[in-house]
């Protein structure tokens, strides 16, 4: 019996095989369009809703401030920084730079009063932070503890106290109305400049005890820190949101990230924004919460996002371009930046409020018993406090060292040691690890 004559299987072999490699392409295609084309459900934002930014100087208060003192007569700056180290106690009261800073500048109360008190502001702002601060929101308020200063020394001190009351309104004002975090941390500054310049007041001679009692009423409750930095969380979301949104617009993206082609490409917009809002929650969620150790802070979420995954994981991340738009963002410090910088907003929003109480309840005692301090903060309840406000970090009443006369608190590092200072001026700590508030400085080495 004959054998079937052999046939050769190369050719056959060759036509399977880019057979299977042309269907491997076709299915590795779909795969990559599938995953690219495939977004998240939008999960619900309702606690982060949008909030509309309206600049124009006649509803924002930052540019109708920038207007007005645009308009005054510049200053030397070198007698605005003799001006802000006497009012900060840095250098000895000199009545000539207070006439020479007073010169052209009657309207300063009623300006500054109606700037501020204007609920909508501009972020970011245009131009350099410092520049702006230094020319147009730090200067009129320093210029305002001068003058209050000044009436005092002059034998009005009661218009000082009504300086100082308009001044910490307009500040819970900024700190309330205000949306995104640069209006919160400038009223937070108004508020430590207003409280130093309490306590200063407090340590003349020339306020009666209706006076004292005045000042301190002014200080009985603390500033709305918890909705304020719902307020900041709001605004943070709704930046973002319209800075994500750019990339199905034709307008161009913000400087702050610059997409290439194919990052274009790999863009997922509802899971950019859930990732944003849920980091956004958490910082709400951790931040105003006191923790008995940091181990517990850290379970709860306080140190921070999880770390950036692997470059390999990172490359293959199909909404890569999204999350590079929020990594970006945190680094330049802008919208998502909150997670970096929460110590030392946890310091400001929720130490700094009621050590600056404590600070005033102290020297108010210490007006009634010239060249004293208390040893123990009990000797302040219930005549000056109705009870020693708490440590934000762990829940206890606040420390305080009568030797050197600091305020402190356990801090971001969960240790109760006495914190060191910058230098002989600083009156706040510079380590958030360890906030802290000196009552009284120390005189120069």
């Amino acid at each position: 019996m004959a054998s079937d004559p052999e046939v050769p299987d190369r050719p056959l072999r060759q036509w399977s095989w880019k057979k299977i490699i042309c269907w491997f392409l076709v299915g590795l295609v779909i795969v990559v369009v599938t995953i690219v084309a495939y977004d998240e459900k939008p999960e619900p934002y309702d606690d982060l809703m949008p909030i509309t930014i309206v600049p124009d100087a006649k509803s924002n208060g930052y540019l109708l401030l920038q207007e007005r003192w645009e308009n005054l007569p510049q200053a030397d700056p070198q007698d605005c920084d003799r001006m802000r180290d006497m009012v900060w106690a840095k250098m000895p009261w000199d009545d000539a730079l207070v006439a020479k800073m007073r010169v052209d500048r009657e309207q300063i109360i009623p300006d500054l009063r109606e700037a501020l008190a204007l609920p909508q502001y501009l972020v970011p702002l245009p131009g350099s932070l410092k520049e702006l601060t230094a020319s147009w929101i730090a200067r009129p308020l320093m210029i305002l503890a001068m003058e209050a200063l000044h009436r005092a020394r002059a034998g009005a001190p009661a218009e000082a106290v009504r300086i100082v009351r308009d001044l910490k309104d307009l500040s819970v004002l900024q700190i309330q109305g205000s949306q995104h975090l640069f209006p919160q941390l400038i009223g937070l500054t108004m508020n430590s400049v207003v409280a130093q310049l309490t306590c200063e007041l407090m340590d003349l001679d020339t306020l009666d005890s209706v006076q004292l009692a005045a000042l301190a009423q002014i200080w009985e409750e603390d500033i709305p820190a918890h909705s304020a930095l719902q307020s900041v969380l709001q605004g943070e979301a709704a930046l973002l949101r319209k800075q994500i949104g750019a990339v199905e617009s034709s307008d161009p993206w913000p400087e702050a990230y610059q997409p290439s082609a194919i990052d274009s490409f790999f863009f997922n917009k509802n899971q950019t924004l859930n990732r944003l809002h849920r980091e956004l929650r958490q910082i709400g969620h951790v931040a105003f919460r006191p923790f008995p150790s940091e181990a517990a802070a850290e379970q709860a979420g306080w140190r921070g996002p999880p770390e950036t995954p692997r470059k390999l994981w990172a490359t293959l991340d199909p909404n890569r371009a999204g999350n590079r738009l929020l990594e970006k963002s945190a680094e330049e410090a802008v919208y998502t930046s909150l997670y970096k910088i929460l110590p030392g907003l946890t310091n400001k929003m929720l130490f700094q409020p009621p050590a600056i109480r404590l600070n005033v309840a102290l020297h108010r005692w210490r007006s009634t018993r010239p060249g004293q301090w208390p040893v123990s903060l009990d000797e302040l309840v219930p005549d000056y406090l109705p009870a020693v406000p708490l440590d934000p970090y762990n829940g206890e009443a606040l420390r305080w060292d009568a030797s050197s006369q600091i305020i402190y608190c356990v801090g971001h590092d969960w240790r109760p040691e006495i914190p060191e200072f910058e230098s002989v001026h600083s009156w706040f700590s510079g380590d958030y690890e360890s906030p802290a508030l000196r009552v009284q400085r120390p005189p120069d080495p």
